[in-house]
């Protein structure tokens, strides 16, 4: 990329994180998401797009779909929408959000089959994990196919912890400054 390109990228913003596009389905070198100060008290967590797209999502009536399945008009209205070079350009102070998860682990008590009623159990117990998008639904998929390892995504601790036990815990970490 020539300098004069990549001063037009620059953002001095501290409250973004660029993430390299390892794909040349995407016109851009880097995606620039921005932290939601309204969310301050939940950390940032770098984690693998593909890893987000396999959470149990609890929102069943709108989920998350494969990009193969949008509409072309979709696609480059996010891809649009996710330009660091039109960001900057134009709307130098409203960048794309991070997304944000909430995880969460429930009990669910488990009426007994048949085989469980020969044994002699009469109800198990079993922890229940589902995942909410405040929103960054579909960035999170761009992201996953343009390429980029990992994604800054905005939650507590506790969701942090849940998501290590769904995936391999060293495949997210905390971001630092």
């Amino acid at each position: 990329m020539n300098a004069e390109r990549q001063d037009r990228f620059k953002c001095n913003c501290h409250l973004c994180i660029e993430v390299a596009v390892n794909s040349d389905k995407v016109p851009y070198p880097f995606l620039r998401l921005r932290e939601d100060e309204t969310y301050s008290s939940r950390s940032i967590w770098m984690v693998p797009p593909e890893c987000l797209l396999t959470l149990p999502n609890s929102n069943l009536e709108y989920p998350l779909n494969e990009i193969s399945t949008w509409h072309v008009d979709e696609i480059q209205g996010v891809q649009e929408f996710l330009d660091p070079e039109l960001d900057s350009q134009q709307f130098q102070s409203v960048h794309a959000l991070m997304p944000r998860l909430t995880i969460s682990s429930d009990i669910d008590t488990i009426t007994p089959s048949l085989v469980q009623r020969l044994f002699g159990h009469k109800t198990a117990e079993m922890e229940v994990i589902t995942s909410t998008f405040g929103n960054g639904r579909h960035r999170t998929v761009f992201a996953a196919f343009a390429g980029v390892e990992y994604i800054p995504v905005q939650m507590t601790d506790e969701s942090a912890y849940l998501l290590m036990k769904l995936i391999a815990p060293k495949t997210i970490h905390r971001h630092t400054a």
